[in-house]
This record gives structure tokens, C-alpha cells and sequence, in this order.
């Protein structure tokens, strides 16, 4: 038998009760990337996915008790952490320091709880099993030992009785949470002993009995009585962490002792106990939470059994609150002292794991040198210290800013060499180093005879290399080159080639500073050379602009950025027919051109050569708030010429931006809650002191300035102030806005050579204010011009549309997962009825993965089940991705400055619907991926997922088997060993624009520019 202190009980078993909850919170790639932190705790170390426990009522805790956590980062995203037993637990009883257990090694009464027979049995029998009828007189109390032990007895009802209170407790009392008995539950005489006997070990009760009444219908209902264990008052509180403390093993007592060898072993106990209390450290529970249960103890005089379970609770939250997601409290000792002692199991991180993975997750080597990925990890996230679940997002977050991987989880699991330690787990896949893209479009001009003709149907078009992680350090080359016609591309051939070597001083310098050097040769549209308000139309110059560029960038903090560097640059103005132009141009009234206008270039001559310095500081703290940009921006540039280039200039031109976005309404954050409405204050300006060509002169007007004005309409200028507030109000599912801004030339137009300002008849300053929504990608704005007291409408674009149709039969329930700090469209997942579609708008930038769900069967309140495609249950997935089988489109979108989509439909998880992603208005190039087959029809048999007859899904090989061979593993693991199986080939031959398996080629990636995408699940053929 367990030992107990004289006067002392054996600890209490304070049982959880299991719960399940969320909470929202977190590159370009030929593949949607995914992230995600799992906390998992269980005995089973080949548990691939967390357990999740029904949260009844009067449900006990499982071995493994689990809670889902979700958050999106920015990065939308899901978090699940599985909590366990928290513990090192190791005994019952046993110690010194009283009851409590005092030398539990940390496990004490939760050891119990956690590993019980009767804990267990809840798995083990069904509710809706068959069951024997009692064969007795209805309304008739038996015993327990009277019961039969070879029936199958059913309960219809569960009773507590406080003896002390004379009276039932109600099904809210904690002590429902620790039985494992069910109403409608069928159970042996063997499990119902075994359940009184776990309660009357468990400490929580001075005397517990379990009787039965017979009910009419052959039903059983027990009423378990019992007199709850109290302790003396206490008035001090302690918490210690008991995490790494090794497990102490239960004492037996010898029944032939003496009294005088009990009192040793007593004693002994006690000293050990004390010594566990030395070496354990002061828990992270701050002093107002600690007196506050001080208080709670203080103002219930003894503690009870009930005490100890509230305090468990109030301890718990503030842990959970605060981000330790693995912690657990695991037992009180010094009970019947004047001092309740709180062991916590708070989570300490004892080693850290970078694995590296291919797509089916089977662990490789990778390029990646791992002292990249190590600078990036939060210090909290380090040997040493608890696991918080806000380090793992901003391990998320930092990892996901490298841009070289696909995909990365954070996993912390239980250290099975140090009880109460965790080791966390990174796992990382990554993307592919070199690829190489065309992409062309063909435009018709009309011939001699107004018909085209070969040579007039011209190519143009972007060719584009890249070459990341040169030797696993980050380091990068990448090129494009762009023309309007390949056959002819001296006209307006573009380039840019960038070489970027980050860690400039080392991997491990604190510095992290970056070196940046390019070559480059770019074309744009001079907004100095603008007609103001009533003046014809002005022919345009182009500034054309080819050289070099080198800078180092050097991160102060993780909010600011310094970037230093030198530029040296040829600058050529030309005309409509790319011809230098020196000056600026006219139209006559005879409809001539003259050339008279203000010098295009310092030297006069229409060709500028220029070396001068460039830096600038950023200061960015902004953060989305339920999609919402909230917080500070900063940004002040400087440019300083050395008087080395064409006439030997010699300049400082400066610019200072200050955004404010003023958050003017708190707001409960998550998925599907509204943003808050936004106050943004703007303020730009910039001068220039010595030489000052009019390419760079700062210009007055347009969407980036004044809006109301076209681009430049109000000035060129050597000095420039702007200023504008803009208030943003959230309306279902888009916001409008209501904006006011003026822009002043500060009379410094006539200082610019040639006052392209007077010589245009511009104003030199303006004022605007008007309204817009944003209507899907389209932002639509009316804008008053002030000067002239009249309004227009605007229309600007962004993002991109994906429209999901379903072509299938049946409904389907498409779901959602945004990448590592993107949000999840539509909350994760929807219901599309058979011949019925939506529209999707995702920002620019935007990647994740789309998938759709057959059979499912959802409640009001969103939870139910999917044949396939299964997300957590739910019917918005919130940052949870679909169980295999399931056919995956995979994407990442671009940017304005870099467009490239990429996109595949990937059949690696195997199949369960026919689905394609088409692209609408991207132009030649753009091609279609998808498996538009319906494969449940050529499934092999051992492949087959049925509901049924039917065949609803078709398992990938590794799926199905398991084997090294078909989950490329062990000696499979690499693309020369790891070959397509005859399933894949299968599936390849059927669907040539899919992915297969884990090293396919690339064939089945597609890249585009269009602006909306259609997603169809059974296309028709």
C-alpha cells in the first residue's frame, strides 16, 4: 500500500475536464506553403496527427487531453497544441511534506487520473452496445457486490450525493469531471469496481460508495455517496516548477513494520521531499495571481478537495493566457501544513530539432545550413527556456520571412529522456533552388495593307531565371528580361539581374547585414513633362535609365532597417519614336511639335552619367488587425551627389514619410471578425539643394500624391510638401473610405531649370477630397479636383479573383488554408451547392492550397464530419488543412512589381474529386492545370476509399501501403532512388497536368499573370 504522513491523505485527484477551443492569431514558391505549431503529448510516439476528446459534459480526461488552438500571423494560420499529462508523474502518495504526495516526482494525484483502468474504460465501451436487462424488481437499491458478473448492465442516471450536505450535486459540481460513467453507457460489475475504486484512492474523498436502483425499463441508475476530503486552513501560498525533476517511484510499506521503522520512513520521506522542493525553480506565476489564490484559500478556512480543483483552474489560465500552452499544474503538496505548495509541469524546452523534409514529409538532408534558420528563432524558443506559443508564431513568422521554404511546422512533444521536458521539433520543407520560366504574349499590328502579315505579328514577353540558396546561406541570383517584341528587342528591351548575399559579416554576427548588388536597364513614362488643366496634349518623354546599383542593408531592430550604397547610372531621355530628346515638347497650333521646352537632362544634351550615394532608414511596426494595416510607418531618404558624371553635379535631395493608421475602435481579433475602422494620417516631404535634373524633380499629382489629378498635373517642383488623412469604415465583407489631400510646390517650381511648371501651366499646388469602396479587386473612388471645383470617377485595381464553381452532381464543401502568414479566405471553407459558384478575392502576395469536401454533415453550429477532405470537423477549417485523400490546387500568387503566379494541382495526398484552375485574361503562356478524370473510377482496389459501394476516394501508394519504396523513405529518400510507382505512373498517365508523387518533374507547375482564376471541381470534359 501506498504510505501516507500521519495525519495526511494521499494527494487528491484533481481530474480535467478535456476541453477543445480556438483561437485566431502565424515568398514566391512553385507550391503553396503551409505552417503550422503542434504541441503534442502521448504516450504513442507514431501519433502522426493530435487526438481530439469529445467535450461532454460529464466526460472525463483521456490519457491524452487536447486542446486546439488556432492563429493567424499574420500568417492565418492553424496552431493545435495537444496537451497531455504534464506531468513526470510517478507514484501516488509517497512522500514527505504530507499528502499531497509530497515526493510524487510531480505526478502525485494526476499520476492516477491519467493512467487509471477506469479512465480507459470510457474508450472501451460504447453507449450504444448491447446490453443485459437486470432481471429485478423495478425501484429495488443493490449493492454492488450484489450486481452479476456476467451482465452487461446499461445506466440510465448518475448521481452524486454529499453526505455532508445531505443532498445531490448538480452535474456542474467538479466532481462529475472525474468518473468515466456515462448516462446510456454499458458497463460490467468489473468496470463499475474499478471506477470506485479509482475514486476512493484518488485522495479527493475521506469515504466514497457506489449502490444501484433497479429501473422499470431493465436500466440501472447509481448513486455514488461520498464525504469530500478537507485539510487544514493554509495561509501561505507556494508554486515551484517541477518539469525536469527526476520521477520518483511510489513507496510501499512493509505491513510487518513497526511503528518506530514507519516513523523513520516517514521521516525520510519528509527530508526527501524538502531536498525536491530545494532543487525545483520558483514557478513563472506572477505575485498578483499568487496572492490572489492566496486570498481564495484565506476566505475558504480549510482547504477542500473542490479548493484545490478551482485553484488548479485559476493557475491553469493564467498559464494558458499567456501563451505556456504546455503547461500543466500536477500536484499540491504540503497539505495539512500551513502551506499549499502548486507543482507545475511548465513546458521547458530541452532540446531543439531541425529536420528537414520532402513533400511527403519523409525526412531528408537538406541545403539549408542550420545556423541560417537558428538566428531567426526567438530566444524564448531556445534550450532552456518554456515553451510559448507566441515564440512559435514569431518562429513561424521569421522563418517564413527567409522565403525557402514550402512548408514549416513547429512541433513540441515530450522529452522521454527528461520528464516534464519538451523538444521541439521544426520541420521544414523546401522550396526548389534553380527554375527558369517564359512566358510570352503576341500582339498584331495591322500590315501595309491594314492586314497583319509574319512580320508584323510581334512576340513579346519576360524571361526570368532564379538560383536561391546558393550553398544553403540564403544566397541569391535571379534576372528577368523584358520586351515588347523578341524579334526587335533593342527598341525597349529591360532588364534587371540582382546577386544577394545575406549575412554579410556571418551567420552568427548580430549585425544580419545584407549585400544587394544589380545591373539593370529600365524605361518609364517622365511625369515632369505633364500638361496642366487646359493645355493640349504635351508628347511624352520617356527616361530611360541603365547601370548598377550596390547596397548593404543592415536590420536595427525587427521593426527598422538602414540600406547604404552607391549608384551610378546612365540616364537617356527619349521621344515617342525613341529618339534622344534634350528638351521638352509642344504641340503647335498647325499641329507641329516644337522643342522648345525645359531641358530634359543636366547636361543639356539629352544623356546624363551620374555616381552618387544612396540610404535610407525604414521604421515599419505595422501589424493587420482582422485584415486591417494598423499602426506607424516611417521612411527618410537621401540621395547625395559626389560631382562625378555630366557637368560634374553636386546635390542632397531628401525625402521624409510619416503614416500614421490609427486604430479608432477595439476589436475582438480572429477569423471572420470584423476589422476596426482606421484613421490614416499621411505626410511626405522632400527637397533637393544644389544640382537638379528635371528626371528627378519631385512631381505633384496622381493616385501616390494628390488624388483627383493625373500624374504630375499640379507641378514639378524642388521642394514638395503632402499631406493627407483618409478614414477607413468596415462594411460587410470590403470597407469604404473618405480621404481629404493637399499637395504645395512651396513656390520652388521656378527653382527646377526650365520651370516645367509655368512652362505647362500647372498650378503648383492642389487639394482633393472625395470617397471610394472597394468593390471585390476594383477600387472605386470619386475625387473632386479643388482647383477646378469638379469631380471624376476612378477605378484602380488589385489582387486577384478566384472563382470556384461546382460542376459536380452533388454539394461539396470547398475548403481553405492559407499559407504561413496569410489569411484563409471565407473562413477555411464553405458549402457550394451542385452548378453553383463563388467569388473569391485574395490579396496580392497571397499563397495556400484549396481542396473540396464530399459527404459532409454539418450542425448549426459548424461541427460534423466529411467523407473526404476532412478538416478538423468543421466546416470552416480555420487554419487546418484536409485529411488525405484529396485533390489539392496549390498556389502563390505575385505582386505588382513581380506578377508571376504560380500554381499546380497536386495528387501527392491522393484523389477524391476531378478539379482544374483555368486562367482567365493572363494571354499566351498561361497554362491549365488540373486531373479533370474522375480516377475513383480506375482506382486499384487497395487504393479504394468507400462510402458503401461507392468509391468516394483513391489513396496515394504511401497512404495505402506504407512502405519506404512507395513514401520515398530509408534508402528511397532521394529523386535518383525514389521513382514513380506504377500508381503513380498511373495517375500520371491519366492526369499529365498533376502532380504524382513526391519528386515529379516540373512539368505540372504552371506560371501566369491573369487577373482571375477559375477553379472547377468536375469539370466538364
Amino acid at each position: 500500500m501506498a504510505f501516507c504522513a500521519p495525519g495526511q491523505l494521499a494527494s487528491p485527484n484533481l481530474r480535467n475536464r478535456s476541453k477543445a477551443f480556438a483561437i485566431k492569431s502565424p515568398s514566391p514558391s512553385s507550391q503553396s506553403r503551409s505552417s503550422s505549431i503542434k504541441c503534442n503529448f502521448s504516450s504513442n510516439p507514431n501519433l502522426e496527427k493530435p487526438l481530439v476528446t469529445n467535450n461532454k459534459p460529464n466526460s472525463k480526461t483521456l490519457p491524452l487531453v487536447t486542446k486546439t488552438l488556432g492563429v493567424t500571423v499574420a500568417s492565418g494560420l492553424l496552431y493545435q497544441f495537444c496537451f497531455g499529462t504534464g506531468g513526470s508523474g510517478g507514484g501516488f502518495g509517497g512522500g514527505g511534506g504530507g499528502g499531497g504526495g509530497g515526493g510524487s516526482g510531480g505526478g502525485g494525484f494526476w499520476s492516477k487520473f491519467f493512467s487509471s483502468p477506469a479512465a480507459i474504460a470510457k474508450d472501451e465501451e460504447s453507449p450504444n452496445q448491447d446490453w443485459d436487462s437486470h432481471g429485478l424488481p423495478a425501484n429495488i437499491v443493490i449493492q454492488l457486490n450484489k450486481l452479476s458478473g456476467l451482465k452487461r448492465y446499461k445506466l440510465s442516471e448518475i448521481l452524486f450525493f454529499d453526505k455532508r450536505k445531505w443532498a445531490n450535486v448538480g452535474t456542474e459540481d467538479s466532481f462529475f469531471e472525474m468518473i468515466s460513467l456515462q448516462p446510456g453507457g454499458v458497463y460490467t460489475r468489473a468496470h463499475l469496481q474499478k471506477e470506485l475504486e479509482t475514486l476512493a484512492t484518488s485522495g479527493m474523498f475521506e469515504k466514497v460508495e457506489l449502490e444501484g436502483k433497479t429501473k422499470p425499463d431493465g436500466t440501472l441508475g447509481i448513486t455514488i455517496s461520498f464525504t469530500e476530503s478537507t485539510w487544514q486552513s493554509a495561509d501561505s501560498f507556494r508554486c515551484i516548477n517541477v518539469g525536469l525533476l527526476p520521477q520518483s517511484k511510489p513507496i510501499e510499506m512493509d505491513p510487518d513494520m513497526t511503528d518506530k521503522e514507519k516513523l523513520e520512513l516517514f521521516k525520510s520521506q519528509e527530508r526527501d521531499y524538502r531536498k525536491r522542493m530545494a532543487k525545483a525553480r520558483p514557478c513563472l506565476l506572477p505575485i498578483p495571481i499568487q496572492l490572489e489564490v492566496l486570498s481564495m484559500l484565506r476566505e475558504q478556512g480549510k482547504v477542500s478537495a473542490r479548493m484545490l480543483q478551482k485553484i488548479r483552474d485559476r493557475v491553469q489560465k493564467w498559464y494558458h493566457d499567456e501563451g505556456y500552452a504546455c503547461a500543466q499544474v500536477v500536484n499540491f503538496g504540503n497539505l495539512n501544513t500551513k502551506e499549499v505548495v502548486c507543482e507545475v509541469v511548465e513546458g521547458d524546452i530541452t532540446k531543439l530539432d531541425i529536420q528537414f523534409q520532402d513533400k511527403l514529409g519523409n525526412i531528408v538532408e537538406g541545403n539549408t545550413q542550420v545556423g541560417v534558420i537558428m538566428r531567426d528563432l526567438p530566444r524564448q524558443l531556445q534550450q532552456g527556456h518554456v515553451f510559448n506559443i507566441e515564440a512559435g508564431k514569431q518562429a513561424l513568422r521569421n522563418i517564413n520571412s527567409l522565403a525557402l521554404f514550402s512548408n514549416i511546422e513547429v512541433n513540441p512533444r515530450p522529452d522521454e529522456k527528461n520528464d516534464g521536458g519538451i523538444i521541439v521539433e521544426i520541420k521544414l520543407k523546401e522550396l526548389e533552388q534553380k527554375t527558369a520560366e517564359v512566358t510570352t504574349e503576341w500582339s498584331i499590328a495591322p500590315g501595309p495593307q491594314g492586314r497583319p502579315t509574319l512580320a508584323s505579328i510581334q512576340p513579346s514577353g519576360t524571361v526570368s531565371i532564379e538560383h536561391r540558396n546558393i550553398n544553403g546561406l540564403n544566397r541569391s541570383v535571379n534576372g528577368s528580361i523584358t520586351t515588347s517584341n523578341f524579334l526587335d528587342p533593342q527598341d525597349d528591351l529591360s532588364f534587371k539581374f540582382e546577386y544577394v548575399h545575406p549575412y554579410l559579416d556571418g551567420v552568427t554576427d548580430p549585425r544580419n547585414r545584407t549585400f544587394r548588388t544589380s545591373c539593370f536597364n529600365s524605361r518609364k513614362l517622365s511625369p515632369v513633362f505633364t500638361a496642366g488643366p487646359g493645355v493640349d496634349e504635351v508628347p511624352p518623354i520617356w527616361v530611360d535609365r541603365g547601370g548598377v546599383k550596390a547596397n548593404i542593408t543592415e536590420n536595427l531592430t525587427r521593426q527598422s532597417k538602414f540600406t547604404y550604397g552607391l549608384v551610378m547610372e546612365k540616364i537617356t531621355t527619349r521621344d515617342e519614336q525613341s529618339n534622344v530628346s534634350s528638351h521638352g515638347q509642344r504641340q503647335l497650333p498647325n499641329g507641329g511639335i516644337s522643342a522648345d521646352g525645359p531641358p530634359t537632362t543636366l547636361s543639356g544634351t539629352g544623356v546624363d552619367q551620374l555616381v552618387f550615394g544612396q540610404a535610407n532608414i525604414t521604421r515599419d511596426n505595422t501589424k493587420f488587425v482582422n485584415g486591417a494595416t494598423v499602426g506607424e510607418r516611417d521612411v527618410f531618404q537621401l540621395d547625395q551627389g559626389f560631382g562625378i558624371g555630366s557637368q560634374f553635379p553636386f546635390f542632397n535631395r531628401h525625402q521624409l514619410t510619416l503614416t500614421r493608421f490609427i486604430q479608432l475602435k477595439k476589436v475582438e481579433e480572429g477569423a471572420g471578425k470584423p476589422p476596426p475602422p482606421v484613421l490614416v494620417l499621411h505626410g511626405h516631404y522632400g527637397g533637393c539643394i544644389g544640382d537638379l535634373p528635371s528626371y528627378d524633380a519631385f512631381t505633384l499629382g496622381g493616385p501616390y500624391s494628390v488624388r483627383g489629378y493625373n500624374m504630375g498635373e499640379l507641378g514639378a517642383c524642388r521642394q514638395i510638401l503632402e499631406a493627407a488623412a483618409e478614414i477607413r469604415i468596415p462594411v460587410r465583407n470590403t470597407h469604404v473610405y473618405a480621404f481629404v489631400e493637399h499637395g504645395n510646390d512651396l513656390g520652388s517650381s521656378k527653382d527646377v531649370k526650365g520651370n516645367p511648371t509655368e512652362f505647362y501651366r500647372r498650378a503648383g499646388q492642389g487639394s482633393s477630397y472625395g470617397a471610394g469602396v472597394k468593390l471585390g479587386l476594383v477600387r472605386a473612388e470619386y475625387a473632386v479636383d479643388h482647383n477646378a471645383g469638379t469631380g471624376a470617377v476612378f477605378l484602380r485595381f488589385d489582387g486577384t479573383q478566384l472563382i470556384i464553381v461546382n460542376n459536380c452532381k452533388e454539394s461539396i464543401w470547398p475548403g481553405i488554408l492559407g499559407s504561413a502568414g496569410h489569411p484563409s479566405p471565407a473562413d477555411g471553407g464553405f458549402h457550394l451547392g451542385s452548378n453553383e459558384q463563388v467569388v473569391l478575392e485574395v490579396p496580392e502576395k497571397w499563397s495556400g492550397r484549396l481542396w473540396g469536401r464530399q459527404g459532409c454533415c454539418f450542425d448549426q453550429n459548424g461541427k460534423g464530419r466529411c467523407v473526404t477532405g476532412d478538416c478538423a470537423h468543421q466546416l470552416h477549417c480555420q487554419g487546418t488543412g484536409g485529411e488525405p485523400p484529396a485533390s489539392v490546387v496549390e498556389m502563390t500568387l505575385g505582386t505588382s512589381t513581380s506578377p508571376l503566379h504560380y500554381y499546380d494541382v497536386s495528387l501527392v495526398d491522393g484523389f477524391n474529386l476531378p478539379v482544374s484552375m483555368v486562367p482567365v485574361g493572363g494571354g499566351v503562356g498561361c497554362g491549365i492545370a488540373g486531373c479533370e478524370t474522375d480516377l475513383n473510377i480506375c482506382c486499384p482496389s487497395a487504393l479504394e476509399v468507400k462510402q458503401g459501394d461507392k468509391v468516394v476516394g483513391c489513396k496515394s501508394a504511401c497512404l495505402a501501403a506504407k512502405s519506404p519504396k512507395y513514401c520515398c523513405t530509408g534508402d528511397y529518400a532521394t529523386p535518383q532512388t525514389c521513382k514513380a510507382t506504377v500508381f503513380a505512373k498511373l495517375f500520371k498517365a491519366i492526369c499529365p497536368r498533376a502532380y504524382s508523387f513526391a519528386y515529379d518533374d516540373s512539368s505540372s507547375l504552371r506560371t501566369c499573370r491573369a487577373p482571375r482564376y477559375v477553379i472547377t471541381f468536375c469539370p466538364p470534359k
